[in-house]
């Protein structure tokens, strides 16, 4: 049986420092990359690579909002009565359902970016699309797992995700 640690103050600051400082992090990263990125590729390509990582930022937006909230209360709660094979099967339920929408949205992604891109008439976008599909069941597998470990008060993979 797996003790619970007891939540305070000194857990929810560190948890606090670790996303604040990943935060930060990925701010200076995004920051360092862009321009080079933008000269690399030219005023054209930039627009189709920013076309696309529009669609993957509302999709990663998805996957840190709600569903893994919902599995770190589960497994928090778990946790709280001592229940270790609870948690495990919080795991593999939340995976499983995770993986739906993953694949589905991968395939609409990845087969749909022709329909896609010409709705929103750049018909360009099609292969920066595709290329960005497979990310959604990433995203949405990677989201089973932050909600697992933030239940377990563990922000570090959260951190390291972003």
């Amino acid at each position: 049986m797996v003790k619970p640690r007891a939540a305070g103050s000194r857990g929810f600051l560190a948890g606090t420092l670790i996303l604040s400082a990943a935060a930060a992090a990925v701010k200076v990263f995004g920051f360092v990359y862009k321009i080079p990125v933008q000269n690399l590729l030219g005023p054209s390509a930039s627009g189709y690579f920013a076309a696309a990582y529009d669609v993957f930022a509302a999709l990663f937006v998805l996957s840190t909002a709600g569903l893994p909230v919902a599995v770190s209360a589960l497994v928090s709660e778990a946790r709280a009565v001592g229940d270790a094979r609870q948690t495990a099967r919080t795991l593999r339920v939340s995976l499983a359902v995770f993986c739906v929408p993953g694949i589905l949205g991968t395939l609409a992604l990845c087969l749909g970016a022709d329909a896609i891109a010409a709705a929103g008439r750049s018909p360009q976008i099609a292969s920066a699309l595709r290329a960005v599909g497979p990310s959604m069941l990433l995203i949405c597998v990677t989201g089973a797992f932050r909600g697992y470990h933030q239940g377990h008060g563990d922000m570090a993979p959260t951190a390291v995700s972003q």
